[in-house]
């Protein structure tokens, strides 16, 4: 599998993508509202009819009562990737495609019984991306044409390049600032949740780099994983929660096997799952002896 997802790792950053996480303090993040109350015009947002500063962005963005998290989080990852991979996402905001193309990167099946990327596409009208010390723009925008799909997106555009200069300012730009070890197909895996917690733990394996042993607790990834919240804390039947649970957690193992290129680019890799029934405070631990993967991109010049 060629193409990649190029799933952001930088600090303060790691929300680009998503609405926020309980514990991240992100220099930006995805607002998306629950309802048309919220209205964007003349780049300014407005709440019913009155205007939000910029200053106030971040208190709207943070309450989980009005921002939604979004249905498919790893398909922006998949047209992040894209963009960034196939076009000049650093110059450009508006982008001439097919949907031949994207689903081909994506690897994704189209028809009526397939993938239903442009449905799913236009699923981000009215979701906002906030860069806090820039303003709100609107995350993708889709246009169709016959056979030509047009992709505008003047936050992806800010956002990647906000990354790479918080990078620059940080590690003079000489560490990667996403890693690209997921295959983009996995955008198309059947279980979400199973997708997320294995994003999840191959952004940590980057992250801690020659760290002895990293781990992360059940209760961390439902912070950063709306639905496995749901199943952890949700009011659904118990039963039907243990069996959610029990779906997300067998299949982390095989996606990232599947879905990456984790276990060959990663040296004697063990997960030690301490993960119990619903038990949020159950703990998930990795080992490895070292990185003997291929040197890939990540560094990118201010």
């Amino acid at each position: 599998m060629g193409n990649r997802l190029n799933i952001i790792t930088q600090h303060q950053c790691t929300d680009m993508l998503r609405t926020p996480s309980t514990r991240n303090e992100s220099c930006m993040a995805l607002f998306n509202p629950r309802n048309d109350r919220y209205i964007l015009r003349d780049g300014t947002l407005y709440l019913d009819g009155r205007r939000i500063k910029l200053s106030e962005l971040v208190d709207h963005v943070s309450d989980e009562t009005i921002n939604q998290p979004l249905e498919d989080y790893l398909l922006l990852v998949g047209i992040f990737s894209f963009l960034h991979n196939c076009r000049d996402l650093r110059k450009d905001t508006f982008f001439v495609t097919s949907l031949n193309e994207v689903s081909h990167y994506l690897g994704v099946t189209q028809g009526s019984k397939g993938f239903r990327l442009l449905e799913k596409l236009k699923s981000f009208a009215g979701v906002y991306g906030v860069i806090f010390e820039e303003g709100l723009f609107p995350v993708l925008e889709v246009f169709q044409s016959n056979n030509m799909l047009f992709l505008s997106s003047e936050y992806l555009h800010r956002a990647l390049n906000v990354a790479i200069m918080r990078n620059h300012e940080m590690f003079d730009g000489k560490r990667p600032f996403y890693t690209d070890l997921a295959f983009a197909n996995l955008v198309a895996a059947r279980n979400k949740v199973s997708a997320q917690i294995a994003v999840e733990l191959l952004t940590l394996i980057v992250k801690t780099g020659k760290a002895p042993e990293p781990h992360v607790a059940v209760t961390t990834l439902a912070e950063r994983i709306p639905k496995l919240h749901d199943i952890l804390y949700g009011n659904a039947p118990e039963v039907a929660r243990k069996r959610q649970f029990y779906r997300a957690f067998d299949k982390v193992i095989p996606y990232l096997r599947s879905y990456s290129s984790l276990f060959e680019d990663y040296a004697d890799l063990e997960f030690t799952s301490g993960v119990q029934m619903l038990r949020p405070t159950s703990v998930i631990r990795i080992r490895y002896s070292g990185y003997i993967g291929n040197e890939r991109s990540g560094v990118e010049k201010a």
